[in-house]
């Protein structure tokens, strides 16, 4: 008896998520998230009260999860691993099953890309030409989450619109459900007076982030060369799967010039607009968001009539599930330790992998009690922006100016800015890692942000050290 394609998606993706659901604890990116959803729920405004990078929605998603369901960790993750299934089930109608399955091992936290999913829809919608009013308003509604993404999408739409002679009457129908929702994201940021905060924490600092976190891709030959350690192996991958999407990139338009596939001409041409962010900051995560046509390739080319071209594709697909799945392993071996912090129970890792925001469970613990120490609507402060802090500690942020890392808070007026709210805030109690996480010199802190590298050393004084380094600190008496 054969088993449908679909079924076997479903249980991958069902069996792919009970194993990285309840593992691991994000202390930037998923702790601003929680962060922000609380600080929402207690009558706090997005940029107006607290730093936030991504357009309102994504923090009101998070505040309504908390609101529904408490303040938990793994609600959100269930609840956006929903989400993505339906990505999934876009990805095989669009792309077929190999497609899918890539995309449920592409990344080791599944649930991080389901913003994906009404995008796929759009772009089914698009292809079938049903509905062009609805594929640009999910496209739009998105823009609320991020708007990076969903807009190299539209354009790709309009243009591949206009090559292939579709009614122009669409076109402006999809163009209106598109710019509907981002007007109203306007109105929104204007009616509220944080418009220009949104453009200077949402787009400014974060081109500034992507310059100073470009990452160095190494060449076959240091590749062979590099001692093997999980460092290097990680560096070793992400170099290999950056080749491979630039192949697949160039070869793919060469192919659907050829071929005239849409939807593979869909996703190349988001790709393409897509290279610089890729080549800002090439890590798997972000080289997966904007290198999404590498899946759509290899599972149409999975089926292509060219022996040579559905073997090597094939091939690669299953390397590429070999690797997500050995990622998958490596992060649930990782986080060998389960710790109860503040009522919340945590599966994270006993030791520190220098270079990361992954400090062990015993520091994590340790800050998370140290700025427990103060009141609990007192202003607390974690420098760089570890916003997960402040979530599990249950304490605001003093300031709606950020410094995630390096190079985000650079001119003088913004760290002054910085300053002053945490002086504004009487802020007793810090917790710094000097070194921003970096094993490397030049990246501290205080190279991009010498003022407040400054400020935090004279007017705090060190209370105990943990072993990666953070300097828990109060203030001079």
């Amino acid at each position: 008896m054969k088993i449908a394609p679909l079924t076997i998606i479903i249980l991958l993706l069902f069996f792919k998520s009970i194993f990285s659901l309840p593992y691991g604890f994000g202390l930037v990116d998923e702790g601003e998230s929680l962060h922000n959803a609380q600080r929402i729920l207690k009558g706090g405004l997005p940029y107006r009260d607290f730093f936030a990078v991504f357009p309102p929605l994504d923090n009101y998603y998070y505040a309504g999860i908390m609101k529904l369901f408490g303040t938990s960790i793994i609600a959100p993750r269930i609840v956006s691993t929903f989400i993505f299934s339906f990505a999934v089930l876009g990805m095989y109608l669009l792309a077929g099953p190999v497609s899918a399955i890539l995309l449920i091992f592409a990344d080791v936290a599944p649930d991080r890309l389901f913003f994906f999913a009404p995008i796929f829809w759009a772009i089914y919608l698009f292809v079938h030409k049903k509905g062009y009013i609805f594929a640009g308003l999910l496209l739009g509604l998105i823009s609320w989450f991020r708007i990076d993404i969903p807009a190299t999408f539209f354009i790709s739409l309009v243009l591949l619109g206009i090559l292939t002679k579709r009614k122009p009457l669409s076109l402006v129908i999809l163009t209106f459900g598109y710019i509907l929702p981002i007007l109203g994201l306007f109105i929104w940021l204007i009616h509220f007076n944080v418009a220009e905060l949104f453009v200077h924490q949402g787009v400014s600092q974060a081109l500034l982030v992507t310059k100073l976190m470009e990452l160095p891709v190494l060449s076959p030959l240091k590749m062979i060369a590099s001692p093997l350690s999980l460092k290097s192996a990680y560096n070793i991958f992400t170099s290999l799967y950056f080749y491979l999407l630039i192949s697949s990139l160039f070869g793919g338009l060469f192919w659907c010039i050829k071929n005239r596939n849409l939807v593979a001409s869909i996703f190349l041409t988001s790709g393409l607009m897509t290279l610089p962010y890729i080549m800002g900051r090439t890590d798997v995560g972000h080289m997966v968001k904007g290198g999404m046509y590498l899946f759509v390739l290899l599972g149409i080319w999975t089926n292509s009539s060219t022996l040579w071209l559905k073997q090597l594709s094939r091939l690669i697909s299953v390397l590429l599930v070999m690797a997500g799945i050995a990622q998958t392993v490596w992060m649930v071996k990782f986080n060998d330790t389960s710790t109860k912090i503040n009522g919340y129970m945590l599966r994270v890792n006993s030791s520190y992998l220098p270079g990361t925001t992954l400090p062990s469970a015993k520091t994590l613990k340790s800050a998370v009690e140290f700025l427990q120490t103060t009141p609990q609507n007192q202003p607390v402060l974690a420098v760089p922006y570890m916003a997960g802090l402040y979530y599990l500690a249950d304490r605001p942020s003093p300031t709606k100016y950020n410094n995630i890392l390096g190079g985000e808070v650079a001119t003088v007026k913004d760290q002054t800015d910085f300053i002053n709210q945490v002086e504004k805030n009487s802020v007793t109690t810090v917790v710094y890692d000097p070194k921003d996480n970096y094993p490397d010199s030049g990246l501290e802190l205080k190279t991009y942000n010498p003022l407040i590298h400054q400020y935090i050393m004279n007017t705090y004084q060190t209370v105990s050290t943990s072993p990666e380094g953070w300097l828990f600190m109060k203030r001079k008496t």
